[in-house]
């Protein structure tokens, strides 16, 4: 005689924790009245995963990785040194993209799946989070911003290209 064992699966809404978390930190502030905003907008899962790891890590410091990235090294030292990390796709990466190019926008400078930052309130973080703030709060980005440009890889770009370079 086979036993079937069940067993009780929870299903945890990360977007649940994400609002907790933003809530507690941040209410009262554009930031979290743009979090309000991304949440009811097209395509709202994914900005709102990308906002949501770079407030954190803007705040807190760490590293966000793709799944598909492969490290080959160790981050430690480039964190304990209190660098700030952008991995940005070459331009042979992004061919795809070529429909992108407007105007001086350069598609060689798209963000890949790598963030970290060995310093809590990295200026360039700092910057990133209140662009995509301002961006929703003033309605420069609306219901139907695509990810790309509205957490995704090119505002990162338009971003980086205003304070870095």
């Amino acid at each position: 005689m086979r036993m079937l064992s069940l067993y009780a699966v929870e299903t945890i809404n990360l977007f649940e924790i994400y609002e907790v978390i933003l809530q507690r930190h941040l209410e009262g502030t554009d930031t979290y009245e743009a979090w309000k905003m991304i949440s009811k907008s097209q395509g709202s899962h994914i900005k709102r995963a990308d906002f949501f790891r770079y407030c954190i890590i803007y705040y807190y410091g760490g590293i966000y990785v793709d799944l598909d990235v492969g490290i080959h090294h160790t981050m430690r030292m480039l964190l304990q040194a209190g660098l700030t990390i952008l991995v940005w796709e070459p331009e042979t990466a992004m061919e795809e993209f070529t429909k992108w190019k407007k105007g001086d926008f350069d598609r060689t400078l798209m963000l890949s799946g790598i963030v970290a930052s060995g310093i809590r309130k990295s200026d360039f973080l700092g910057y990133l989070v209140n662009w995509i703030s301002a961006n929703y709060v003033s309605h420069r980005h609306g219901n139907g911003t695509s990810v790309l440009d509205a957490t995704g890889p090119k505002v990162c770009a338009e971003a980086y290209r205003c304070v870095l370079v």
